[in-house]
């Protein structure tokens, strides 16, 4: 088995966890100038990005954080990976 096959798996997780940890709601919360940490119930979050930012931000950061799910599941997929990895 070549050797890129072989890391494949590899490279998909670390992939899969830096996507997953990206705080979107955060960073456009802060792109409007508002900071969630010391605005509304302080929790930095879909619904506090709701309230403080509006319904259209919140709408991108709730279809970007469905998206952490099943993205890393379809780049494993096609990377090759089988259920069982």
């Amino acid at each position: 088995m070549p050797a890129s096959r072989r890391l494949r798996p590899a490279a998909t997780l670390a992939a899969s966890y830096l996507y997953g940890s990206v705080p979107l709601v955060h960073l456009l919360a802060m792109r409007r100038g508002v900071d969630l940490r010391r605005t509304g119930s302080g929790n930095v979050g879909g619904s506090n990005l709701w309230r403080s930012g509006g319904g259209v931000a919140a709408a991108a950061v709730w279809v970007f954080d469905a998206s952490k799910g099943i993205a890393p599941v379809l780049a494993a997929r096609r990377a090759g990976c089988s259920r069982l990895v």
